[in-house]
């Protein structure tokens, strides 16, 4: 999987807070259950609709947004495992959901299985969670395949 620089320092911070503050797991992964996820994050290329990198760019340019709302959040008296959820579905939320905004930015779309894959899961989750999100992700990939399939079909039939 790739890397963001800096991630090892902040999940120290987090992990440090988390001990602080008696939270147990509190470690979230945001992450892309298809096969071919980590291919088009790190290969770059002209996509119709998405860019790569979809997962790192969000959390680059929320980075210090999410420190912030998560130091003040712990300074008001937050809940640091709720706050950390917050974070991830945000950084989640901007990756699949920016190419409506911008078609060259966000996860790229071709059969929607790539965005249906996104999933938010405690890290000592992570496996149950990858495989219920890649279910569902394939069933979407396969319904748009026999839809495309079945649309060619009909397209030459005609001719």
């Amino acid at each position: 999987m790739g890397s963001v620089s800096g991630l090892a320092g902040l999940k120290k911070k987090l992990q440090a807070n988390a001990k602080k503050y008696g939270v147990q797991n509190a470690d979230y992964t945001v992450g892309f259950t298809q096969k071919y996820a980590v291919f088009v994050h790190e290969i770059k290329r002209n996509y119709r609709v998405g860019d790569y990198k979809y997962l790192e760019k969000p959390y680059r340019e929320l980075h210090a947004e999410l420190l912030r709302d998560i130091g003040l959040g712990i300074e008001n008296g937050g809940d640091l495992d709720s706050l950390l959820l917050k974070a991830a579905l945000k950084i989640q939320r901007k990756a699949v959901k920016r190419n409506k905004e911008t078609p060259g930015e966000g996860v790229p779309v071709d059969t929607g299985a790539l965005r249906a894959s996104s999933f938010v899961t405690k890290t000592s989750d992570l496996e149950a969670a990858a495989a219920a999100a890649y279910l569902v992700s394939e069933a979407i990939r396969k319904a748009e395949l026999a839809k495309r399939k079945t649309s060619k079909a009909k397209k030459k039939k005609k001719r």
